[in-house]
């Protein structure tokens, strides 16, 4: 066997080890709600295509899908805290699964609107919830592959979900709804069953941060909050843009968007285990710098090109772009956060990410619709390289201070 692919093997391997069982049973669970995501990455393409929407109003109401996320980490980092992690979890992925079936009967404005809303703070509460399990249950040295076993298992997931969901929105985007919303509540249910009675109380080697508990007083935390606001915007624009910009420029069919969109969640499986046990040892904050300029790059390059190879090679920058910044970002925070504050901190992390959920879609498809494409992808390219360079301009200001 070849020294690089044997070399390959043995970190995927090592990656692994160690992780307690609580990681295990979060990314089971992950990769099974995630087999049957199909809603969210094809919203924009529903309203246009299905429904009659124009662009800039599809980006409008996928932007109140982003309000309620913004509520949702808040509410979801505050209950964790205030009433356990585990059953945050199950109580939000139940009522996620609700909403997807609510939002399926809904053709109005107004009905999608409020729906996208309430759906989006279930859905966005689980996430500091779900990190804050992560963090509380793994010592401090595995959490960067605490964080990435189940990001794997999630895109592992993605690899189905949304090349299935393509498919099936050739026939009736109606399957999208039921799929999504069953599988929701069957991760919630096999999450109360599997955890039932996990104790999530923080491991015995806990370091002592220094931080007095507020992530709204940490500077260098907040810091951060700038550079994954934009980082999780660039990833939300290739979600909620991506799929009509491909229709309409690159001529793909929906089944099409989704082979491409999960050829991201296919690397991610094959290589993030890998790259983040190879950094386990690596000051964090620049390796999140280069994350966020090669995602910024992966914008750049969509309005060059218009063929399925490019658009292949655009979302592999991205991926691994994504790769660097997504699961050191989760243990940069979770390390600093305090063990009695872990949920805030994380609530205040999918804060920034709920916002992106916002600014992506109205900034995105309201430029799209109004200076064009070329313009909404060059924008968003900028936003990444300025917030590469911030982000370097942290990592020196940590290591000094």
């Amino acid at each position: 066997m070849p020294k690089p692919l044997t070399t390959y093997l043995r970190l995927y391997r090592e990656a692994f080890v160690g992780l307690p069982r609580v990681t295990w049973v979060i990314a089971f669970v992950g990769l099974v709600n995630r087999a049957g995501t199909m809603v969210v990455p094809f919203l924009t393409l529903y309203f246009k295509a299905s429904l009659g929407f124009s662009a800039g109003e599809a980006g409008m109401l996928f932007g109140t899908w982003g309000v309620g996320a913004l509520v949702g980490a808040y509410v979801g980092g505050w209950a964790s805290d205030r009433f356990g992690a585990v059953r945050v979890q199950v109580v939000t992925l139940i009522l996620c699964g609700l909403g997807f079936f609510w939002l399926g009967q809904c053709e109005s404005w107004h009905a999608l609107g409020v729906a996208l809303f309430a759906t989006g703070v279930v859905f966005s509460a689980f996430r500091p919830a779900n990190a804050s399990t992560l963090a509380a249950t793994c010592p401090p040295s595995k959490r960067s592959q605490a964080f990435a076993l189940p990001r794997l298992a999630i895109n592992l997931g993605m690899a189905i979900g949304p090349a299935s969901g393509g498919f099936l929105a050739r026939i009736d985007y109606s399957w999208l709804f039921g799929v999504d919303g069953s599988v929701c509540i069957l991760s919630g249910l096999l999450l109360a069953v599997l955890l039932r009675g996990v104790n999530v109380a923080p491991v015995h080697d806990e370091p002592d941060t220094g931080q007095d508990g507020s992530p709204w007083r940490d500077r260098p935390f907040l810091g951060l909050l700038l550079v994954t606001l934009a980082s999780s915007f660039i990833m939300f624009q290739w979600f909620a843009t991506g799929s009509i910009f491909f229709h309409d420029v690159y001529g793909m069919e929906p089944d099409e968007i989704g082979l491409l969109l999960g050829l991201n969640p296919v690397l991610i499986v094959a290589f993030e285990m890998v790259l983040v046990q190879s950094l386990r040892n690596r000051a964090p904050l620049p390796w999140i710098a280069l994350g966020v300029g090669m995602l910024g790059l992966s914008c750049l390059m969509l309005p060059v090109g218009a063929t399925f190879a490019w658009a292949i090679l655009a979302v592999v920058i991205w991926t691994f772009g994504e790769m660097f910044e997504s699961p050191l970002t989760g243990a940069f925070v979770a390390n600093r956060a305090g063990p009695e504050h872990r949920g805030r901190y994380m609530g205040a992390l999918n804060i920034a990410f709920a916002s992106s959920a916002i600014l992506a879609p109205v900034a995105g498809l309201q430029v799209y619709e109004v200076f064009g494409p070329t313009t909404m992808w060059v924008c968003s390219g900028c936003v990444g390289l300025v917030a590469a360079c911030f982000a370097l301009i942290l990592a020196r200001r940590v290591a000094t201070s």
